[in-house]
């Protein structure tokens, strides 16, 4: 009303985190935006540039109105009593007062006592602060189905991880590497699973292939802590978005793969996954991708963040792949790795190696021995995390006109980047 000039309600607020990039910039000057976003999710510019707006709430009727709102919202099958959904609430995992309808006496002491802990250092008065996050993460009774085809993507300021929110502070503040971490990066589609494999056997000193592969941002402190060493975790998150311990300690493996090829993967990804609603087109998809409309945003900020911190690092710990090389000369590249990772080469291990992560072999070995948590992920119980693994196959979806498109992008965009990537 006041940026209006006049005092006519309003229909729905924009939220930052739920918009397209069209949307956003389409919205009229002064732009009055909304954002659940923890400060240190918010993008830099804004919290540099723009005037912010701080509303926050006493946390009981927080969680009662969350409560409420969790069991109206059509979009989600929730069903979880006010005592578990306290209990998620405390985990982390309207009118004023109106908490004490609900909580019991003994939730109330529980509450205090926690609030008490928690707040004993800030200057915020008693019962001003919204303190406590929901993650997002799913127990019995709380889901969050994805049913329209724009929402797909998961925002870079925002991840849309299970546990990721909570997660953050952990991984930024307490998150311990160890002296023999290895850490793959890459965006995904990009061979992740592949190398996993090959490290994994030659950091175990045999050929046994592995299940599935542990993702830094979707492991909780207990899980990562009880990896046995030497650890080898894998992320998708940009380079500036990893904990600065293992960017300085840790040994990393990045792994990129041409952005044809990985759109192509990732729409087919989607097209399986069993907890999307997803039925975009490949036209609707492409442009998504173009637009950085998915999860984890834009390939080419991604990569070329990647790379200017490589170069900048200037680091014996980072090793860098393409998936394209790994098809072209797999057993040079098995040798490099094991040299890099300081393990004793053994010409017999690489050999077999070589021979059980050939992709074909690996192929049928994944797609033949589906590990159940795997299954569950795709709609037809396949292994949704191998493809055909092929470079070029995205000339059996690019038209001429989109591979124009595409082209042009990747060259303005690519201009000043020493990448060379292989497209057939």
């Amino acid at each position: 009303m006041l940026t209006n000039r006049n005092s006519d309600y309003v229909s729905v607020f924009p939220s930052l985190e739920n918009l397209n990039a069209t949307k956003l910039e389409s919205i009229q000057s002064p732009r009055v935006l909304c954002s659940h976003l923890p400060y240190r999710f918010l993008p830099p510019r804004i919290t540099e540039k723009a005037k912010l707006i701080h509303v926050s709430r006493n946390p009981k009727d927080v969680a009662v109105s969350m409560h409420n709102y969790f069991l109206n919202a059509s979009f989600l099958d929730y069903d979880a009593s006010w005592e578990q959904f306290l209990k998620l609430f405390l985990d982390g995992d309207g009118e004023v007062g109106d908490w004490k309808n609900w909580f019991t006496v003994k939730q109330n002491e529980q509450f205090n006592d926690l609030y008490k802990e928690r707040m004993k250092d800030s200057k915020m008065s008693i019962y001003s602060d919204v303190v406590f996050n929901l993650s997002g993460k799913r127990i019995r009774g709380i889901h969050l189905p994805i049913k329209d085809f724009p929402n797909i993507n998961v925002h870079l300021s925002s991840f849309t991880l299970d546990d990721f929110v909570d997660h953050a502070r952990y991984l930024k503040e307490d998150f311990v590497v160890r002296e023999d971490d290895i850490y793959i990066c890459t965006y995904p589609r990009s061979g992740t699973n592949w190398t996993y494999e090959m490290v994994k056997m030659l950091a175990n000193r045999n050929s046994n292939y592995v299940s599935v592969f542990p993702v830094l941002e979707g492991l909780n402190s207990t899980k990562l802590e009880s990896i046995q060493s030497p650890r080898v975790v894998c992320s998708h998150l940009p380079y500036d978005y990893l904990p600065p311990r293992i960017t300085e300690k840790a040994k990393l493996i990045h792994v990129s793969r041409n952005p044809k090829d990985v759109a192509v993967s990732l729409h087919n990804y989607f097209l399986n996954v069993s907890f999307l609603d997803y039925h975009a087109s490949w036209e609707q998809f492409l442009q998504l991708f173009l637009d950085g409309e998915v999860c984890y945003g834009n390939w080419f900020d991604h990569v070329l963040g990647w790379e200017k911190f490589i170069n900048e690092k200037n680091s014996d710990n980072i090793f860098t792949v393409k998936f394209e090389d790994l098809k072209d000369n797999l057993r040079e590249k098995v040798e490099q790795l094991s040299n890099f990772l300081g393990f004793q080469p053994n010409p017999k291990l690489i050999s077999d190696i070589v021979e059980k992560c050939g992709f074909k072999n690996l192929y049928k070995e994944k797609c033949t021995n589906v590990p159940r948590e795997v299954a569950a992920l795709a709609k037809n119980k396949s292994n949704i995390l191998y493809r055909k693994g092929e470079v070029g196959d995205w000339k059996n979806y690019f038209t001429v006109k989109q591979n124009e498109q595409f082209d042009k992008i990747y060259k303005e965009r690519m201009k000043d980047s020493k990448l060379k990537y292989r497209f057939s």
